[in-house]
């Protein structure tokens, strides 16, 4: 029996609600097989440093951007390199392997879904739902990205870009300054 998208929205919702006799078990369970916003609509995410959640951005992407365009932002916003390998929890829990998707650097031996095959438009996403962002897998910057919204998408902005910017970012690779 197929699930239909609309009751997908309903099992995602009910999984945020805490429901304890529904609890979503794969990749799948995040995913719509047909586009969940519009191409008039843009999302906006709050993305926090998880080890200091004052620190954080707010980046508007498109539904056509992939969960790849959410991991290059996002390192924009940070002032980061792009010199590591980075995953996306769906779940909100570190190192779950039934619903991270990695980059396509990945290896393909670990069975790891590729961020950019996966559109925007469909994710499942709620307001206030939360997944994580892990980049570095030796340092692990961990990020809590939260999806704030839909908002209209306006005419001659490039997209994605970050909104808004609160506290400096931290030093990817601590103080330079620093002996080693």
């Amino acid at each position: 029996m197929a699930i239909s998208d609309q009751n997908l929205a309903k099992i995602a919702e009910k999984i945020l609600k805490g429901s304890k006799f529904l609890q979503a078990s794969s990749y799948k369970d995040y995913i719509a097989k047909t586009p969940q916003f519009s191409e008039n609509q843009t999302l906006v995410f709050r993305v926090k440093v998880f080890y200091d959640k004052r620190i954080y951005r707010d980046i508007e992407l498109t539904p056509e951007d992939t969960l790849e365009d959410v991991h290059l932002i996002i390192q924009k916003a940070f002032d980061f390199g792009y010199d590591h390998l980075y995953a996306f929890f769906l779940d909100n829990k570190r190192w779950s392997r039934h619903a991270e998707v990695g980059a396509q650097e990945s290896s393909p031996e670990q069975g790891t879904r590729k961020a950019h095959k996966v559109n925007l438009s469909h994710l499942i996403l709620l307001p206030k739902q939360k997944f994580l962002y892990l980049f570095d897998f030796g340092d692990e910057w961990l990020f809590e990205v939260e999806f704030r919204g839909t908002c209209s998408r306006e005419k001659g902005i490039k997209y994605p870009r970050i909104i808004k910017i609160q506290g400096n970012p931290p030093k990817q690779y601590g103080d330079e300054n620093e002996e080693e």
